[in-house]
């Protein structure tokens, strides 16, 4: 066997040194402190390609690496909150489409009777576990770390309603209560949402990649935690792993107008949000308004801070053309 690697630890003035060596321009105290404040691992290597490592960017001068961290920070800063609108929105129409259900049949609304009664015939019980042992491992510990509206059901010995237990999911734990409902229940989530009838098919695998609304879920899902886990979104890398399948990017293409959305940069994000927002109903004004606040941060670090050529690597060369079809369709939606 190969001698193993062994890494030394660099100080900050070695770590400038090393920059300087690989042709980026670095030194003063004043850019030393910035150094340690972006983080040479998540600022300068993290910003140092584009999408994959195979595609490193020209970089010659640290302020450039300082102006693509800025520019991610003002992107996440923009989509944070509208992330976070669309699941609380998303969860409040599944949630009134489950009730509802329930409501009728005069049933009360518990995890365990949606269980029983809210998922589909084939495979049951193995989505039964799934969501059982999700319901018990956020009940657990939600109720260690003081959940009030667990706490408010669990101190007193009684059921958790869907409603309380929907307050402490995950967007992605979230996704998989929504895979597990009946197609009767998904029909209803899809006419409220504006989208096509889904496919009927028995069969399992096929009815899965078909399902849009759980693609893009999970799409929202993976944007969600890049941005609350301060990754790098600016080129849609958390996407390489998680991109939907082709009827979720004809689906999109065909709503946008465009060929079919790739999912391949951050601009395919902006348009989702733009989708969830106008599927949910949120004003023209609110819409627009999210649109120009993208628009706006592109135009600033293509004009004023970015040289063209890093800008494309990372962007793209199609952000004006989905900007125009997001707000030719929120012109008729």
């Amino acid at each position: 066997m190969g001698r193993r690697l062994e890494y030394v630890p660099l100080s900050t003035n070695a770590l400038m040194r090393h920059l300087r060596a690989r042709g980026v321009s670095i030194k003063g105290s004043s850019a030393k402190r910035k150094l340690q404040n972006v983080g040479y691992y998540h600022g300068y290597k993290g910003y140092r390609f584009a999408r994959e490592r195979r595609n490193p960017l020209p970089l010659t001068d640290f302020d450039q690496v300082l102006n693509l961290y800025a520019f991610d920070m003002e992107l996440k800063t923009l989509f944070y909150p509208r992330i976070m609108q669309v699941e609380t929105s998303l969860k409040s129409c599944i949630l009134d489409v489950i009730c509802a259900y329930l409501a009728k049949r005069g049933r009360r609304a518990t995890f365990e009777v949606v269980c029983s009664e809210c998922l589909t015939g084939a495979g049951a019980k193995d989505q039964y576990r799934e969501l059982s042992y999700l319901a018990q491992k956020v009940a657990r510990q939600s109720a260690r770390e003081g959940e009030p509206v667990i706490r408010h059901f669990t101190d007193q010995s009684r059921r958790v309603p869907i409603w309380a237990l929907m307050e402490t999911l995950t967007l992605g734990e979230f996704s998989t209560i929504y895979f597990c409902l009946t197609d009767e229940l998904k029909d209803e989530v899809y006419d409220r949402l504006g989208m096509p009838r889904r496919s009927h098919t028995h069969d399992a695998q096929k009815k899965d990649k078909t399902d849009l609304l759980l693609a893009l879920l999970r799409v929202l899902a993976s944007l969600r935690n890049s941005v609350a886990h301060n990754n790098v979104i600016l080129d849609a890398r958390f996407l390489i792993r998680n991109a939907p399948n082709k009827y979720v990017r004809e689906y999109l293409g065909r709503e946008f107008g465009i060929d079919p959305v790739p999912f391949s940069q951050i601009a395919d994000c902006m348009l989702l949000v733009v989708f969830f927002t106008s599927a949910l109903g949120y004003s023209k004004i609110e819409r627009k308004r999210f649109v120009a606040e993208y628009e706006k941060i592109l135009d600033d670090f293509y004009v004023n801070k970015l040289p063209s050529e890093i800008y494309q690597q990372m962007i793209g060369k199609s952000d004006n053309l989905k900007i125009k079809a997001a707000l030719a369709y929120i012109a008729k939606r």
